[in-house]
């Protein structure tokens, strides 16, 4: 049971995550009947996030780190805060209570799966086949980084002077801001991405 820790802890930021960014998710999705695609705001959450310290550290304009990871997520927050009070100043509170009780079953359904396929993978967390090495080994690298592109693993003897990764690794960041963002441990951050 130690992953468990872990485990609710990145759940935790990604319900914060997809309740922050929820307000653009439903204006993005504003034709879907039920939630407005409420399921997709973690992934529009963590797409923008992941996009903005991709775009200000590779152009050098903030360090890859927690604390700017945070200070974006604030700021994607605030937008989002501003989408909503427009929307509020429309309609009544009360006509979002179903679609609240929907948002609920849905997490609950979302955090019930979470943690059985955690349980699973907590069962063999080795990384065996395919480019789990590669994967890893590219997470580890984006986590040592402080701007981008990062120094590749295999071509590079110091972090300092190596060649940059030559190979497109979007993925390989959004996972490591995760494990980042969170504060997990490398390897536990790996098993839960899996």
């Amino acid at each position: 049971m130690s992953w468990l820790p872990s485990a609710l802890s990145w759940y935790f930021y990604l319900l914060g995550i997809g309740c922050l960014f929820y307000p653009l998710t439903k204006r993005i999705f504003r034709l879907l009947p039920f939630d407005h695609a409420y399921a997709f705001s973690k992934i529009i959450g963590i797409l923008a996030i992941t996009y903005i310290a991709f775009f200000s550290s590779t152009y050098h304009l903030a360090v890859f780190s927690r604390p700017n990871l945070l200070f974006f997520l604030a700021g994607g927050g605030i937008l989002n805060f501003f989408l909503v009070r427009k929307s509020l100043s429309r309609q009544k509170l009360t006509a979002y209570s179903s679609l609240f009780q929907l948002i609920i079953i849905e997490e609950v359904l979302f955090l019930a799966a979470f943690l059985a396929w955690t349980y699973v993978r907590g069962q063999e967390p080795a990384i065996h086949g395919l480019e789990k090495f590669m994967d890893y080994g590219f997470i580890n690298s984006i986590l040592r980084s402080r701007y981008f592109p990062p120094i590749d693993m295999w071509l590079s003897s110091t972090t300092a002077a190596g060649l940059p990764i030559n190979y497109y690794y979007f993925g390989h960041l959004t996972g490591a801001l995760l494990i980042k963002l969170t504060a997990v441990l490398p390897a536990a951050g790996y098993n839960l991405l899996l």
